[in-house]
């Protein structure tokens, strides 16, 4: 029982970071092409995926460990799944050191006098790691799903 609740919780979490973390940089790269005055509510987009992503990605590392506890133990644990968790690792890393400090100086960029070198610059750097996420997220979906 307690496996299919972990289960059941790992893919909804999943889901709703794989999601969140599709649909979040899309709305703000729309926001960004659409200029002034939409580029006002890049904060605002920001700080609500955030509240979705952060606790989905929290809760998806949590129950895959848990998975991973119920099913072998962590000891005789298939390689691709501690694959698939040292680069969940690597992904909240990419988040915490590569996305959030671009997101926050797209945010100060568009709130100042915005020049559009500097804003292109950002959004290119955005693109490049949002793409490094998904590609990411990608070769764990694999490894996760595919027995190798």
């Amino acid at each position: 029982m307690i496996y299919y609740l972990l289960k059941g919780l790992h893919l909804l979490a999943m889901g709703a970071w794989l999601g969140a973390s599709i649909t979040s940089p899309l709305e703000i790269l729309r926001t960004l092409s659409r200029g002034r005055p939409y580029v006002d509510l890049i904060p605002e987009q920001v700080a609500r995926a955030d509240k979705v992503l952060i606790p989905a990605a929290l809760l998806t590392l949590l129950t895959g460990l848990g998975l991973m506890q119920t099913t072998q133990g962590f000891i005789t644990a298939p390689w691709r799944f501690w694959a698939g968790f040292g680069l969940t690792l690597g992904l909240l890393l990419l988040a915490k050191l590569g996305l959030e400090p671009t997101k926050k100086r797209l945010v100060l960029a568009v709130q100042g006098p915005g020049e559009a070198a500097a804003l292109g610059a950002l959004r290119g750097r955005f693109i490049g790691l949002v793409t490094a996420w998904h590609v990411g997220f990608v070769i764990i979906l694999v490894l996760m799903v595919y027995p190798f």
